[in-house]
């Protein structure tokens, strides 16, 4: 399982590299930004699979960061350069503090 998720992320990064190569209205600032929120996304998918949690935390936590990636994906494309007073930005970085506290409370609790 943990050798399916690193293919298809990796998959999905060489997707989004291709394609912001070949759309010229696709800025670089955004497909890194896409290619980071893949990257960090892959992270947390491989802790998910290679932790002991019992599978009903792991399907709900896959469940909820897919969501999460997708959204975090949109707010990438439509974010702007200048991050100066950028909601967007500030938006998609809390998902991914968001992310962060909802895998700890999860690993917090299956421990107990």
């Amino acid at each position: 399982m943990k050798n399916i998720i690193v293919i298809s992320y990796a998959l999905l990064i060489i997707a989004n590299v291709i394609i912001g190569l070949v759309l010229t209205e696709y800025e670089p600032f955004n497909m890194w930004l896409v290619t980071a929120t893949i990257a960090i996304n892959a992270i947390f998918s491989y802790l998910i699979a290679s932790s002991e949690l019992q599978n009903a935390f792991k399907i709900s936590l896959t469940s909820i960061y897919s969501v999460l990636l997708l959204i975090q994906i949109v707010l990438a494309i439509i974010c702007n350069k200048e991050l100066a007073n950028n909601i967007v930005f500030i938006i998609y970085a809390l998902s991914f503090l968001i992310q962060g506290i909802i895998g700890v409370v999860v690993y917090s609790i299956s421990k107990k």
